[in-house]
């Protein structure tokens, strides 16, 4: 009964863990699509201005 017990709790433990994880990892990922599409955006601002000065 003890060792259900404390293998239960490990169980739940490094469910947590994994959950924690998963979580980090698609909050970064989402943060990483920002800064892609930030960026993205910021050069397409910096092209609109070069033709505004060639133009």
């Amino acid at each position: 009964m003890f060792l259900a017990g404390t293998l239960n709790q490990q169980a739940s433990y490094y469910f947590k863990l994994l959950t924690m994880v998963l979580l980090c990892l698609s909050h970064w990922l989402k943060k990483s699509d920002l800064i892609s599409s930030n960026m993205k955006e910021f050069h397409d601002e910096s092209d609109d201005e070069d033709r505004a000065f060639s133009g």
